[in-house]
Order: C-alpha cells, then sequence, then structure tokens
C-alpha cells in the first residue's frame, strides 16, 4: 500500500468518525451498567388490594380452562359414537338391500 493511499484511508476513518460523533452528538448514552428494574409498585396499596382480585381470576382461568376440555373430551365421545351409530345403521340398512336384492 503507498503512503498516498494509507493516508487517505485515514482520512476516511476519521471522517467517518467525526460523522458519527456528529450523528450521536445530543443523544442519550444508556450506562453501562442496567439499573435494576424498580418494583415500587410492589408496595403499593392499591397493587396490593388487587392481588386477591388477581388471584380469583387466575384460579376461574384454570377451572375454565378444565370444563372447556371436559366438554371437549364429551362433545368428541359424543361424535364418535354418532358415527359409530351412523355407520351400523348404514351397514345394516346395505345388508338388507343386499339380502333383498342379490343382483346388486
Amino acid at each position: 500500500m503507498s503512503p498516498i493511499q494509507h493516508g487517505r484511508d485515514h482520512d476516511e476513518d476519521k471522517e467517518v468518525d467525526m460523522l458519527e460523533d456528529d450523528i450521536l452528538d445530543g443523544m442519550d448514552t444508556k450506562p453501562a451498567t442496567p439499573e435494576p428494574p424498580r418494583q415500587v409498585y410492589l408496595n403499593d396499596p392499591a397493587y396490593l388490594k388487587l392481588l386477591p382480585i388477581r388471584e380469583k381470576l387466575q384460579k376461574s382461568l384454570r377451572g375454565a380452562d378444565r370444563d372447556i376440555s371436559e366438554l371437549s373430551a364429551k362433545v368428541d365421545a359424543n361424535s364418535n359414537i354418532a358415527v359409530k351409530v351412523r355407520l351400523s345403521d348404514i351397514l345394516k340398512k346395505d345388508a338388507r338391500c343386499i339380502v333383498r336384492c342379490p343382483s346388486c
């Protein structure tokens, strides 16, 4: 690399650094170490008052999920029974048709 080329690269690096400084100037920088999250709300009386309500809601949701699962299982079981009954009816009907009409 020629000294002229080396000088141009160095100048371009300086220009890039200056451009970065111009862009970043005035922007808020984050601290090197993150601040621990604030948990002041844990001691707030309004929050503490809501905790039992939240627990009841969560319990209700779990119960509703369980009820939906049970109902879904019953519907699946009943659907299977209905399909089996319908299939056996069709087979019986076909068997009667075959007995009555041997040419089919």
